[in-house]
């Protein structure tokens, strides 16, 4: 599976798709569900305190299906921001500095 999904992102982007040999291994940093999405939905989901298992799976399921396109790109532009100050730091997290 994991081939075939590359296979796909290198038609889909072309040039412009990092190998995965050149991603760092671990950087949350340029991640954007790590720096922005988990925190957004985290925030969504429990503001309506799910009793159970299924009441916090229907909470997920609908805030992500209320996720706005411009919530997605603010997310995705993010990266470049951070992209910059990753290598401004020589690798250091963001956050730390």
């Amino acid at each position: 599976m994991t081939k075939r999904v590359q296979n796909w992102l290198s038609l889909k982007f072309g040039k412009k798709l990092v190998a995965k040999e050149l991603w760092p291994p671990w950087l949350p940093d340029l991640s954007p569900c790590d720096f922005l999405l988990w925190g957004y939905l985290r925030a969504k989901v429990y503001s309506h305190m799910p009793k159970n298992l299924e009441d916090l799976k229907a909470n997920i399921r609908r805030e992500i299906r209320l996720i706005s396109k411009n919530t997605l790109t603010a997310n995705f532009l993010e990266i470049q921001k951070r992209l910059k100050k990753v290598i401004e730091f020589h690798g250091g997290h963001v956050e730390d500095k």
